[in-house]
């Protein structure tokens, strides 16, 4: 027969021995466990013990004979629970044993009497006998149950496991001794597609340590890690320091962790890079250099043309019509298909070309793609500062964490997040054999906020619309990238419904019972009122809800209580620095200077409003003040079907340019120049008012702000 092939008789053989050792190995597993509840200090019956060891755990484990005591003495010798000389005195008179060992429960109950005559005439050497064979007996037990425990047959139980992730330790879990989860269980899994994590809990509960542990835990395991969301402090820019904070210090070495990753070698030495996006405010951002003039932090530009389409023209037509909306889109293919590599001023002249296009909403797109190519930060692929997809996709070696803290405009922040957050799925498309990579997303409520949340700049507004197009396509698709997602947020339901949704995995921390209960809903799974009374408010203690190899191999719904570890590497502290850039500088000696970095837009991607759009001689377009047209943009919304009264839209205006520096108008010079915008028409019925003019959120509060201070 081949060496692959068995023939019949061969295979029942083998299948009859597999299933004698199985049968064996549970036989001696359910009389050691027998045994052992009969040594209870209710039972101490050590008659059945004995009879126990001689008829079931001696032959099966030492041989009918016992001739692998001197083998097992070599294996187990080491053991406390190991005693050669107790389990060969055992092994050499078993049944004198037995009998000496006898309790009174086992034969008739001897009378105080009896007791009294025998301890008189033996002075208690009957009693002593009895206690040393019961310890000859229960040491030999415990020597017999010391090779099972050797041989995988029985393993010791505890009520606490070691918290891991792919790599690393994250933490320790804690259960009930009837509920034993091994000595480690994994807190994720990915044998139902790359995990998509929410970190969340209250202010303090320990959720973004938990998360930073992740991040590590997922380095260290080969992935691409890409920090894509700071806002505020460079919170990610202390990836590569050493933990330094002294009651996480703590808190790992009580969790019996490496404090910091110099202190083990299982820990790689992190190596980062932070990009900022390349705005004139970078010039006044102090940088940190080491002493050979390198920093990590580094600027970038986006190229236009890797804008998507649903970003550039929500940012241009925020409460626009159906038909404006599409001539928009129409100009960003038109321009995407006839260049590879094009710019705004590629883009503002073909908007300008579009004669469906009303001339006063061609001239606000065009000025707004003026302003933006003025922020510097998208420019086109040939800048020497263009972003590099590959490189980054290409290096998991190094942690690329992004920030836009510098940036002083939300509006801008949000573009550049949401050219981020699409380009770190779409822009893997173009590439084979990544490795794989996780997209960490901080404070996930500020890029894709629940409606009541959302900005009251509508252009921020509708910017953040198209993130959460984006993302929620993202989070359903993400295995076909290999893209794993870890966000972090205080309160699940401050995020957009169609993102909070579409999450596998919740890290949760203390937090109310409604969003607790959302957290299993979204996640599929039971149990939501036995986490409620699992739930700890403790610092660091949380629950994994979902993707867990539990849940994955035994269908368990969540895992708590969790005492969660911080990262090897620096938590930023807002109480120790103001952000994480003065952290570099305090704990790597590094010192803080204005870069000499050129943030100045190259000429050939200047324009004028003007120069693309040639207002005819007499055209009331040309006429109409800047002011009354920015406050048009930002604060009116034409439908037919309403109408506003004069003196509340002149309210809202005057009060618009008195924050914005324009100049304010009476009643006769705000209508004169109002009405010359198209459509615009001013009728009587009883008061006076604007025809399909409306004013919007934005209107309102500038209107209700201004009668307020009167």
């Amino acid at each position: 027969m081949s060496e692959n092939n068995l023939t019949h008789l061969e295979w029942q053989r083998r299948q009859a021995s597999r299933e004698d050792e199985w049968n064996q190995r549970t036989r001696v597993s359910e009389t050691i466990d027998r045994a052992s509840r009969a040594l209870a200090d209710s039972r101490r019956d050590y008659d059945l013990v004995a009879e126990l060891l001689v008829d079931v755990l001696v032959p099966a484990l030492l041989g009918p004979h016992g001739e692998h005591l001197h083998y097992y003495d070599r294996e187990v010798g080491d053991s406390e629970k190991w005693d050669w000389v107790e389990l060969t005195r055992f092994l050499d008179s078993p049944e004198e044993y037995r009998r000496d060992a006898l309790t009174p429960s086992r034969r008739e109950s001897p009378s105080i009497e009896e007791l009294t005559d025998t301890a008189l005439t033996d002075g208690g050497a009957a009693v002593a006998e009895q206690k040393s064979a019961r310890g000859v007996i229960e040491s030999a037990f415990e020597s017999v149950a010391a090779i099972a425990e050797h041989e995988g047959i029985i393993s010791d139980v505890s009520n606490v496991s070691r918290a891991t992730g792919y790599e690393l330790e994250l933490g320790q879990l804690w259960s009930s001794y009837d509920w034993d989860h091994g000595d480690s269980v994994q807190l994720v899994s990915r044998n139902r597609g790359m995990p998509k994590t929410l970190f969340c809990g209250s202010t303090g509960a320990g959720k973004s340590t938990a998360l930073g542990a992740d991040i590590e835990d997922r380095y260290n395991s080969g992935y691409k890690i890409i920090d894509l969301v700071d806002t505020d402090e460079f919170e990610n820019a202390v990836n590569d320091i050493p933990q330094s904070q002294e009651v996480l210090r703590e808190v790992r070495e009580d969790l019996e962790l490496p404090v910091d990753f110099t202190e083990s070698e299982e820990y790689a030495d992190p190596n980062l890079e932070v990009l900022v996006p390349l705005t004139p405010e970078v010039r006044n951002q102090r940088i940190p250099f080491d002493e050979e003039g390198e920093s990590v932090v580094r600027p970038f530009t986006i190229p236009a043309s890797d804008l998507d389409q649903t970003t550039l023209v929500s940012f241009l037509s925020a409460l626009v019509s159906r038909q404006q909306e599409a001539s928009l889109r129409t100009a960003y293919d038109t321009v995407d298909r006839e260049k590879d590599d094009w710019s705004l001023k590629d883009l503002a002249a073909e908007i300008a070309d579009q004669d469906d296009l009303q001339e006063s909403f061609r001239k606000r797109c065009v000025r707004l793609l003026h302003n933006l190519q003025n922020k510097g930060f998208i420019r086109t692929k040939e800048c020497e500062y263009a972003i590099d997809w590959s490189e980054i996709f290409h290096s998991p070696e190094t942690i690329t964490a992004f920030s836009v803290a510098h940036v002083n405009e939300k509006t801008d922040q949000l573009m550049v997040l949401a050219y981020l957050i699409y380009s770190v799925y779409f822009a893997r498309r173009r590439y084979f054999s990544l490795p794989p990579a996780v997209a960490v997303i901080r404070e996930l409520h500020e890029v894709a906020p629940h409606r009541e949340e959302t900005e009251d700049d509508h252009r921020a507004e509708a910017l953040q619309q198209a993130i959460v197009s984006n993302l929620s396509y993202e989070l359903r698709k993400n295995r076909h990238q290999r893209l794993e997602f870890t966000c972090d947020t205080q309160d699940v339901m401050d995020i957009k419904k169609g993102v909070r949704k579409r999450f596998s995995r919740f890290a949760a921390f203390d937090m109310p019972e409604e969003s607790l209960e959302k957290i299993f809903q979204y996640a599929n799974e039971s149990g939501a009122n036995s986490a409620k009374k699992a739930m700890k408010s403790e610092r660091g203690m949380g629950m994994v809800v979902g993707l867990s190899q539990p849940n994955v191999e035994d269908d368990v719904s969540f895992l708590s209580p969790i005492e969660f570890a911080p990262p090897s590497y620096h938590h930023f502290d807002v109480d120790e620095h103001n952000d994480g850039l003065e952290a570099r500088a305090d704990y790597l000696d590094e010192e803080l200077e204005t870069p000499e970095w050129s943030t100045g837009v190259p000429g050939d991607l200047r324009f004028e409003v003007d120069d693309m759009i040639e207002v005819e001689e007499g055209d009331s377009s040309a006429e109409i003040p800047p002011g009354l047209d920015s406050f048009v943009h930002e604060c009116i919304t034409f439908q037919s079907s309403e109408r506003t009264k004069t003196t509340i839209v002149r309210e809202a205006y005057n009060r618009f340019a008195d924050a914005h520096g324009f100049d304010t108008r009476k009643a006769r010079s705000f209508g004169k120049q109002f009405t010359k915008l198209e459509g615009v028409e001013a009728v009587k019925s009883g008061s006076r008012y604007y025809s399909g003019v409306l004013l919007n959120d934005r209107g309102h509060k500038y209107r209700n702000e201004d009668l307020e201070d009167q």
